[in-house]
């Protein structure tokens, strides 16, 4: 019997949790707790799954296969076994683990698992799609109809089970790092939590969806966001107004970042966490899984906003009757009064309060050009304030510039840095969206 006596307290440091077996292997030779026989035996194990599965494949006519599939073959029995020997609660447990079972038997430990992450999965799944959250985004969509249950199909098909890259239309919350059945298992729980939360909040979500796709320039069927965060993102600033409701308009936000630039980061933390705490005792939803990843989202937020140093325009949607625009037809202001404006501007060092001071200030088109060719915007500022504008600005915008279309992007003939920036902002939006401005454009140049 083994003297597991030997493993207490063992020193099975720097383990590579990517290849674990042979990490852990490895360790536990150096450290003198597995000898050449041991390993050797270890070895024949693989090989022996390895012969039996060419076998199984080839249906015993063949004892040999093209390279490349019997590496796959041996890396979906490493996945496997690395399950089985991960699935115990330290590196010490897994050796005793390794000693004490054949690889044979750690194999089948592993699928073991692995078919029951399947299950959950298959659960879960209908209970995803059963609570979704009513949506025109096409990402959300795909990912519920098309994507998850492919991975479960191509998963009960395969002939062996092994790992795999889970790749999604939509984004969740919450990053998932982890790959293969489990990867596939951590989103949907994931998404389980998004579509209770969501649908306490259905009759707001389609317009923050519409609110977030203009502000970024792309069509609600296409945005790719979350719509949990978007969700939990006004309605936390809401909170901080008093508000229980998830609308903001342009001059709330406005005001709310007036009041969170001057504040500490901690001190911003706190008042958006203290919000979460708010919208979690009023929803009582009694899911500490659900509250906890609601906590999780508001310290995900407040860690944005301070690295934003307090600005609010990448994250809070404004009302749709609350948008800013420009009106680009008023009178030119006076050489006194433009000046005063570019002098603003210049000493402005926030690109949102500069779009701000635009659009409050100016009402004529060439008063427009002349600012941005001033010298008083730089570098990304200017994707912030064209991404301000509506889009009938940004087609005259787009009519005051030399440019040839090439291969459906829009390329400058001038070296006029303003013109430039317009054309690689305008190049970077979504395809609708550009069609639309594109063919406005046209259309305002009569």
């Amino acid at each position: 019997m083994e003297n597991r006596s030997l493993l207490s307290g063992t020193p099975l440091d720097g383990i590579d949790y990517g290849v674990y077996t042979a990490s852990l292997m490895r360790r536990a030779a150096d450290a003198g707790l597995l000898d050449e026989r041991a390993l050797a035996a270890m070895q024949e194990g693989l090989l022996g799954l390895l012969r039996s599965q060419i076998e199984e494949i080839t249906r015993g006519e063949s004892s040999s296969v093209p390279a490349e599939t019997a590496d796959q073959l041996m890396d979906d029995i490493g996945y496997c076994i690395d399950v089985a020997l991960k699935h115990a609660p330290t590196p010490q447990e897994s050796l005793a683990l390794l000693r004490e079972h054949s690889m044979d038997a750690l194999y089948r430990m592993g699928t073991g698992l692995l078919d029951r992450e399947e299950r959950a999965c298959e659960g879960l799944l209908s209970r995803v799609r059963a609570t979704r959250t009513p949506t025109v985004n096409e990402g959300y969509r795909i990912l519920l109809d098309v994507t998850f249950p492919q991975y479960l199909r191509d998963w009960k098909v395969r002939r062996h089970p092994g790992d795999f890259v889970v790749l999604t239309e939509y984004p969740l919350a919450r990053e998932v790092s982890a790959s293969g059945i489990f990867g596939v298992r951590e989103r949907l729980e994931s998404l389980a939590l998004e579509n209770r939360f969501c649908g306490r909040f259905a009759p707001v979500l389609d317009g923050l969806l519409r609110g977030w796709a203009r502000q970024n320039r792309t069509s609600p069927a296409e945005a790719y966001v979350n719509l949990f965060t978007i969700a939990l993102q006004n309605l936390l600033l809401a909170r901080l107004l008093g508000r229980e409701d998830a609308a903001l308009g342009a001059g709330e936000r406005a005001g709310l970042e007036e009041r969170l630039r001057p504040l500490a980061p901690e001190q911003r933390a706190a008042l958006l966490l203290r919000a979460a705490e708010g919208l979690i005792d009023s929803c009582a939803f009694e899911n500490a899984r659900l509250n906890d990843y609601i906590r999780e989202g508001a310290a995900r937020f407040a860690g944005e906003v301070n690295r934003a140093g307090g600005a609010l325009t990448p994250f809070a949607v404004v009302a749709e009757e609350d948008a800013t625009l420009l009106f680009i037809d008023g009178e030119r202001l006076g050489n006194d009064a433009f000046s005063a404006v570019a002098d603003e501007v210049l000493l402005c060092d926030d690109a949102a309060r500069k779009a701000r001071i635009i659009r409050e200030e100016l009402r004529s088109l060439d008063d427009l050009c002349d600012l941005l060719g001033a010298g008083c915007v730089y570098d990304d500022e200017y994707a912030e304030i064209f991404s301000s504008f509506d889009e009938a600005t940004a087609a005259l915008l787009l009519g005051r510039i030399r440019a040839v279309w090439e291969e459906g992007a829009l390329r400058p003939l001038d070296e006029i840095e303003w013109q430039e920036a317009l054309a690689n902002w305008f190049n970077r939006l979504g395809a609708d969206c550009r069609e639309r401005i594109r063919a406005l454009s046209k259309t305002l140049a009569g």
